[in-house]
């Protein structure tokens, strides 16, 4: 009974407890499909529970085109390979389409983008 309260309590806190590990990327594998400068303007929760979304302002395009204003969701966790947006932060974003939305996470990110 005992291992069973644990496991229970332990896939419940799996997002946040387990660490972000990153496979081996090959070299000639495909590039984001969009890569782009950008600010943060906002960031709110996403519908799922463990996410978040964060609207940017695009400032350039390096790769694909977008509007000048996208939302992108992630991961709240950076455990959970998710990405911290922090308002009025400019960098490069690496992103790619997921359900229909711009998504991101920290291994794309570190694979594709410059800080």
């Amino acid at each position: 009974m005992k291992a069973l309260m644990f496991a229970a309590v332990l896939t419940a806190c799996a997002g946040p407890v387990l660490a972000c590990s990153c496979a081996p990327r090959p070299a000639n594998g495909p590039g984001p499909e969009l890569l782009v400068t950008a600010e943060v303007i906002r960031v709110d929760p996403a519908t799922r529970p463990s996410g978040h979304v964060a609207t940017l302002r695009v400032l350039a395009h390096h790769a694909g085109q977008s509007a000048r204003t996208i939302r992108v969701e992630t991961s709240r966790h950076t455990a959970a390979c998710g990405v911290a947006f922090q308002p009025g932060e400019r960098r490069q974003y690496a992103l790619y389409r997921r359900d229909g939305h711009y998504s991101t996470n920290a291994c794309y990110m570190f694979h594709h983008a410059k800080r």
